[in-house]
């Protein structure tokens, strides 16, 4: 399964498609190439995706909370899909890597502030995730910086699907009225998101261990 979701999200240092001759290209290789891999299915849907997320936090900020969910769930479902589709037509690249990378990152941030605000998070949970991908984010920069070849792993989409799943939970705690500052006990529906959120935390904290070594033992290496 690992494999299976890492190869969906990585590609090397060249679009997928100029492995095909290209008398042989599908309409979207065609134009992804023409494009030089901006306009891709994956781009499209990864960009439909963060629209729609970032519309349902504004919703959430309004109080129209059953909209918002509505929202942010499909515009999750959108990150799911776009490594599916980019691997299905053959149209990786890293361009699309870093469209996916970096739509992940806005949506977390807005994601995090918009909850944060409105105390739908837990304050731990809100630190914990903002300096995950902090790191994650610093680490992408200095490997860009030096030269490292660093892609997003398996381990770290999980982290990322985690993450979301947990405050997909909070959300719905909160579109049902339970308010956690008020409650003398936790929902069923915010115990559950507080488990998901330790499990988030805890491989977030091997993926950051292990993109920061990647970064430095490859800059060694090569030195």
């Amino acid at each position: 399964m690992l494999n299976t979701i890492m190869n969906l999200h990585r590609t090397g240092k060249t679009p997928e498609w100029r492995a095909t001759p290209i008398a042989e290209h599908t309409i979207w290789q065609r134009i992804a190439n023409q494009s030089r891999g901006v306009v891709t299915p994956a781009n499209l849907i990864s960009l439909s995706g963060l629209a729609l997320t970032m519309s349902g936090l504004q919703d959430f900020n309004k109080g129209n909370l059953n909209r918002a969910s509505s929202k942010i769930i499909l515009g999750r479902v959108c990150d799911i899909a776009d490594g599916y589709v980019a691997d299905r037509t053959k149209t990786k690249s890293p361009i699309g890597e870093a469209v996916d990378a970096t739509v992940d990152k806005i949506s977390m941030a807005h994601g995090l502030y918009v909850l944060s605000k409105t105390n739908t998070l837990p304050v731990l949970v809100t630190a914990s995730f903002l300096t995950q991908n902090v790191i994650n984010t610093a680490a992408t920069v200095v490997a860009k910086k030096r030269g490292v070849e660093l892609h997003p792993s398996a381990e770290g989409k999980i982290t990322t699907l985690l993450q979301w799943a947990s405050i997909g939970g909070y959300v719905l705690n909160a579109t049902l009225g339970h308010n956690q500052e008020e409650q003398a006990t936790p929902s069923s529906i915010a115990l559950s998101s507080h488990a998901i959120a330790a499990g988030a935390t805890m491989l977030g904290s091997y993926v950051n261990k292990q993109y920061v070594q990647t970064v430095f033992k490859q800059s060694i290496v090569e030195s």
